[in-house]
């Protein structure tokens, strides 16, 4: 949410404070899922730390994690609801 306080608001009309409240929960709960399954995944294939590159952050695969689900969640309530 930050981010979208930074764009000029003529670039966000579509996106209204009504669709920011419905985001958060949402958006909370995707990334959260979007970790546990990032962790499954790393469990499965018996990687517990994929850090060797950058060590001291728990690797790629932990800055990324979230965003396996929020990016297309919010992608697709976008064009869904803000037309």
């Amino acid at each position: 949410m930050l981010l979208l306080s930074i764009v000029p608001a003529n670039h966000l009309l579509p996106v209204t404070w009504l669709h920011g409240l419905i985001l958060v929960p949402i958006m909370v709960f995707a990334a959260v899922t979007g970790d546990l399954a990032e962790s499954i995944i790393k469990r499965c294939i018996a990687i517990k730390d994929s850090g060797h590159k950058f060590p001291g952050i728990g690797g790629i695969l932990d800055l990324t994690d979230s965003l396996l689900f929020t990016a297309p969640v919010f992608y697709f309530y976008l064009m869904a609801f803000t037309r």
